[in-house]
């Protein structure tokens, strides 16, 4: 895009969001997440509150007027998952109102409107907004299905030409996609910067969209939510039954379709089907999108979901707590809630890649997999018919249904992977009609059905896609990197080449978990790189980087009295980290997600991490009654020394402190930037906005590495704080006790990482080595480990997923 003077549309220095509603104040929050200065305006209120009229202010005060933003930036620091990724970034947002500070305007670089979705209310704003612009400054509406073509109908060419609609996914920081649709005269320049400022600066995945109703993710999904109420009515089945088949067994998210509603708002999702039914040229798919009677009754009780206690499911208290009840939608009464188990959604659990997973679902022959069929075969029909409507490939679509609603698979690659010929003929046998384009492409023989949209001499069909593993696509999904690049796997790990001479271990123990052969196979994936590669990248290959060890594995050999076994592999863990540090060559850990207990003391330990924003680190051991046995204790320790010039005369213990408050407490960042002010972050370690960009920042970071001429970590002793300082921990221990503050087993846990953290018996600033320091740590995890309070603690742990307090 360019100026009258010729210059390219601007950098993003400022923005403002016009609307301080949910999405309005989300989408502030996560500019000033990744360092983008925002004006959040929001309308003046009628009259003051009460308590504002008790404080004697009047609507003339700047205070009233700018009640709704200021209210909303204050609900930011309140929400949870929180926004931001750390409170202190709410400065970067200044609240106002659409009265007073409209001309703010005039220093933005970016103007979203994000007011309520209503045609005339967006017209009128925009008129306001259209002579106070500055010439570069890109306009966009956050809109999720209003066409931005009748929306920019008014406006004279120098706004239409950067005006397009930019659609954020709730809630912004946490979804990455944003579906950006141009209207008629939106120029490509402007398209093209959004398109930059999204992926590059907010770490979005960016979906080109048409202009049509509800664009492309929520199009799609809405009619899978559709067509999952109509074959579920046809089967007979519940509500469970429904969730148990639709979530990770079809490559869905664990809120699966009806946990997926509560949480969005049966409200919500009914407008969206609403719009639809208004807006879609065909008939017959108006019908499609007609809300089932069941729905439409709960919208009339009001059981709209979680936020209003009730919807498909509904928790509620008795004597024996908390109970969660399942909604019956034959009758509309709440029953308890069961958890159905189906052959066929047991089998393909028990594959880890999405692709399989899908495949052996569906060739069981249970009801799950009828119903999931039935599902599948319906929405690859559907989202082939509408594809030259809605987007301009099958790409398209399936990275706003991944980006979007946490698809594994989009559909079209799903098709592909399920085999195109022998799903599209399934399909036939059953009665469903396929597109015009799909018949041909069978005709043809086509291996695929990917493809680009082409319009022609008035004639619009879709040429085969060129479907082929390249770098940044492999790099961008880590599961199906395990199929393209692997060169050995185990069930714990898989090694990789990924190019220019770098090589990957990526973790997928089960659930995300370190497993028995963790340890092995970092340390084999060290001896392969030492000999033949530049560097290695540590990565996880599921939703977590690592969820640190497995309880279950750990509770079984403490139980069955293998401590040989288990001091062997606490052992062969901390041989791992403390390889990992000294490592000759260049090795990064991209970490993503989770990285709890073991995961956070591989990321401790790595010379170098590349962390996604979205990056959760924290050593959470004493939580079930251990302490970190992997050199977490120990490392953590390092990271607090190194805060402090190495000549300075200090006292050791408020170091100590520190690092003792972090452990016992089982402090974890709440983002990337929380993770680094805990110290599990350094100011060198890097940060990717966007996690498909993740596993490639870190190659790069490898090779830059290399080619500066990487120098390996030396080790030196390290200065204790020995008996004295564990006395005075000691005694802030007892005291907590005294007070009824912590359990007995807390105390114990609690002295046990005291004499790591200090030292043991050494006195106060003796020099110990590291291994000193792994002694000690794997003596205490061993003796928590063998106590009947920590065993309690690891089994409650398992059975419901909380911490036990004994």
């Amino acid at each position: 895009m360019t100026s009258q003077d010729g210059r390219f549309g601007p950098p993003l220095r400022r923005a403002v969001v016009l609307g301080a509603g949910v999405m309005g104040a989300q989408i502030a929050a996560h500019l000033a997440n990744v360092g983008v200065p925002t004006d959040l305006l929001d309308i003046v209120p009628r009259a003051p509150s009460p308590e504002e009229t008790a404080r004697g202010l009047g609507l003339g005060d700047r205070e009233v007027r700018d009640r709704l933003a200021r209210g909303a930036v204050k609900r930011l620091l309140e929400l949870k998952p929180s926004p931001l990724f750390g409170p202190e970034l709410a400065s970067r947002i200044r609240p106002g109102n659409l009265e007073d500070d409209l001309d703010r305007v005039r220093e933005a670089d970016w103007v979203i409107e994000a007011i309520v979705e209503d045609l005339e209310a967006k017209r009128a704003l925009w008129a306001r907004v259209e002579p106070l612009l500055p010439p570069t400054a890109v306009a966009s509406t956050n809109t999720s299905g209003l066409p931005i073509r009748e929306i920019s109908a008014g406006f004279g060419d120098g706004l239409a030409r950067r005006f397009l609609g930019t659609h954020f996914f709730n809630p912004p920081r946490y979804l990455p996609l944003v579906e950006v649709v141009p209207g008629p005269r939106t120029s490509a320049a402007a398209v093209e910067w959004v398109r930059r400022v999204l992926a590059l600066r907010l770490g979005k995945d960016v979906v080109l969209a048409k202009d049509t109703p509800n664009f492309i993710a929520n199009r799609v999904g809405t009619y899978g939510l559709q067509v999952a109420l109509a074959e579920m009515e046809r089967m007979g089945l519940s509500v469970d039954e429904v969730d148990a088949v639709t979530g990770p067994a079809m490559g869905r998210p664990r809120s699966a379709t009806f946990r997926t509603l509560d949480v969005v708002g049966l409200d919500t999702y009914a407008h969206v089907a609403e719009n639809l039914r208004e807006r879609v040229a065909d008939p017959e798919e108006r019908d499609l999108f007609r809300l089932p009677a069941p729905v439409q009754a709960m919208l009339a009780r009001g059981w709209t979901g979680q936020k209003a206690g009730a919807g498909f499911y509904r928790r509620r208290r008795d004597a024996g707590g908390e109970v969660v009840e399942t909604l019956d939608l034959a009758t509309l009464e709440y029953r308890p809630r069961t958890r159905p188990r189906f052959e066929s959604v047991g089998r393909a659990l028990r594959e880890p890649d999405p692709a399989r997973r899908l495949r052996v679902l569906l060739s069981g022959d249970d009801r799950a997999a009828a119903f999931a069929w039935a599902v599948t075969a319906r929405l690859f029909a559907y989202a082939a018919r509408i594809l030259p409507e809605i987007a301009d490939d099958t790409d398209a679509v399936d990275r706003a249904m991944r980006g979007g609603f946490g698809w594994a698979l989009g559909p079209f690659e799903a098709w592909d992977e399920l085999g195109f010929r022998e799903t599209a003929e399934r399909m036939k046998a059953d009665g469903i009609a396929l597109p015009e384009w799909v018949e041909g492409r069978l005709s043809e023989g086509a291996a695929t059905v990917r493809g680009r949209v082409v319009a022609e001499g008035g004639r619009t069909t879709v040429v085969p896609l060129a479907v082929g593993s390249t770098d940044e696509d492999d790099l961008a999904r880590p599961a199906r990197l395990r199929r393209t690049r692997g060169r050995w796997s185990t069930p714990d790990a898989t090694f990789a080449e990924i190019g220019d001479g770098v090589a990957l271990l990526l973790l997928h123990g089960e659930k995300d978990a370190l497993g028995p052969g963790s340890a092995d196979a970092l340390l084999r994936a060290m001896d392969e790189v030492e000999a033949s590669y530049r560097g290695l990248v540590v990565s996880g290959a599921g939703e977590n980087f690592c969820v640190g060890a497995n309880l279950l594995m750990m509770l079984m050999a403490a139980r069955q009295g293998a401590w040989d076994e288990v001091t062997k592999a606490v052992a062969g863990f901390q041989a791992a980290t403390q390889r990992m540090k000294r490592f000759p060559k260049p090795l990064v850990v991209a970490v993503h997600g989770l990285a709890l207990g073991g995961g956070a003391e591989l990321v401790l330990h790595a010379p170098a991490v590349q962390a996604a924003a979205e990056s959760y680190i924290g050593l959470v051991e004493t939580g079930v009654g251990l302490i970190p046995g992997g050199g977490g204790t120990k490392e953590l320790w390092l990271r607090a020394l190194a805060s402090v010039p190495r000549a300075a005369r200090l006292d050791l213990f408020p170091l100590v402190d520190w690092t003792f408050e972090t452990i016992a407490l089982a402090k974890v960042g709440g983002s990337a930037r929380e993770s680094a002010a805990l110290g599990f972050l350094r100011p060198q370690d890097g940060v990717s906005r966007s996690r498909e960009r993740l596993l490639r920042d870190a190659k790069d970071r490898v090779v830059r590495m290399d080619e500066a001429g990487y120098e390996p970590y030396l080790p030196a002793p390290v200065p204790v704080a020995g008996r004295e300082g564990r006395a005075r921990l000691a005694l802030a221990i007892d005291e907590m006790w005294r007070a009824g503050r912590i359990t007995d087993h807390d105390r114990t846990v609690a002295r046990a990482l005291a004499r790591v953290l200090t030292g043991g018996d050494r006195p106060a600033g003796a020099l110990v080595a590291e291994e000193e320091l792994l002694e000690l740590e794997r003596e205490a995890f061993c003796e928590l480990l063998a106590r009947p309070e920590t065993q309690a603690r690891m089994a409650h742990m398992l059975e419901t997923g909380r911490p036990l307090r004994n």
